[in-house]
Formats: structure tokens, C-alpha cells, sequence
């Protein structure tokens, strides 16, 4: 399946690249194989690595298949489907640093942590919360980009919300790491709930 894939896109322009990709895998009929088209979608990662647009697509369509197998499993969560999601998980986490734009990065690492918590992954999603956070410090923002880092920062507070507490460290070690973060960062915000969390 995968080198009929790579026979077809060989020699192609380096702008067809993203839509044809696009347009054979959503026309991929694997049925039921849930586990076919997640090795498929890593073997196209694996030789689509640079492409940054085919990455966030990728991205997406595994984060699709966490429902599907949950739907096939009719709430019976066995060891082998927690291992399945776990791998759909791990496809993502691994992913997203291969995008090329932060924000991008940012939203879909918040996007997979809120997967995760959705599927009782609690330590899946603590590592990639902690992965965004490290991130968000580690990017040179601009005055003109200080609303758009605002609603990033809601969008991971909120997850932050619901998130399981471990009494030990868990979120609450994440806050303060966010918290220090932002102090560091001086980048300002009219988000009532940043402020929340400097003034906190």
C-alpha cells in the first residue's frame, strides 16, 4: 500500500505534494483495520518527515482514529485497545515537533493532551502538556503576536481545568512551570485567566 503510494507521488512538485497526499489518503477503504491505517499514516511520517503541512494532516487523521476504536470496542477498554490508543498517542506527541510553525505545534499539542485526558491517558498527557509548556518558553514572541499567544495560554489553562490532579506533583507542578514561564516571557495579555494564573 505504502510504495504504491510513494511509486505514484515519485518526481511530483514539491507543491503537489500536500494535496495529492490529502486526496489518497482520505480515499484510503481499509474498513475496520484500524491498526493498518495507523502503520500506514506512520510509514507515510517516516518518508513525509520534512513536509509540515503533511505532518499536521497526518496528526489530524490519527487523532480520528482514537474515537473510531473506542466505537468498535463499545466501552470494553482491554489491554490491547489501551495499547492501541497509547501508540496513536505517542504517533502524535512524536509528530508535531515536525511542524514548522509554534502555534501550530502549540494547538495540536493541546489538542492531543485534551485527546488523551478523553481517553484516560493521564501520564501521556501530563508529558505532552510539560513538552507545550517548554515550548511556549522557548519561543522569541512579538509584541504583535501578544493575542494570538493569549489564546493559546486559554486554550491550555482550560484543558489544564479538567485535568486529574496527582496530589504529588502532576498539574499543579505544570501550572507553576506555565506560571514562571509566562512571568519570564513579559509578553502581555488581557486574558482575565492569564492574569488569574500570574497574580495566583
Amino acid at each position: 500500500m505504502i510504495q504504491k503510494i510513494l511509486v505514484l507521488m515519485q518526481n511530483m512538485p514539491e507543491s503537489s505534494v500536500y494535496p495529492t497526499l490529502v486526496t489518497l489518503v482520505q480515499r484510503l477503504d481499509l474498513g475496520l483495520d484500524l491498526e493498518l491505517q495507523l502503520q500506514i499514516l506512520t510509514d507515510l511520517r517516516k518518508h513525509f518527515s520534512s513536509h509540515s503541512q503533511v505532518v499536521y494532516f497526518l496528526v489530524h487523521q490519527v487523532l480520528r482514529i482514537l474515537p473510531k476504536a473506542q466505537k468498535l470496542a463499545r466501552g470494553r477498554v482491554s489491554s490491547r485497545l489501551h495499547d492501541f490508543l497509547k501508540s496513536c498517542i505517542a504517533f502524535c506527541h512524536i509528530s508535531v515537533s515536525c511542524v514548522s510553525s509554534t502555534v501550530q505545534q502549540i494547538r495540536l499539542y493541546t489538542l492531543v493532551t485534551q485527546m488523551a485526558l478523553q481517553h484516560n491517558m493521564v501520564n501521556q498527557a501530563e508529558s505532552i502538556l510539560k513538552t507545550c509548556v517548554r515550548l511556549i518558553g522557548a519561543t522569541e514572541w512579538q509584541d504583535t503576536a501578544a493575542h494570538l499567544y493569549g489564546g493559546l495560554v486559554d486554550n491550555l489553562l482550560q484543558t489544564m481545568l479538567v485535568f486529574p490532579d496527582n496530589p504529588e506533583k502532576g498539574v499543579q507542578e505544570i501550572l507553576l512551570g506555565l506560571k514562571n514561564t509566562l512571568l519570564e516571557l513579559e509578553v502581555g495579555s488581557q486574558s482575565p485567566l492569564v492574569k488569574i494564573v500570574l497574580l495566583g
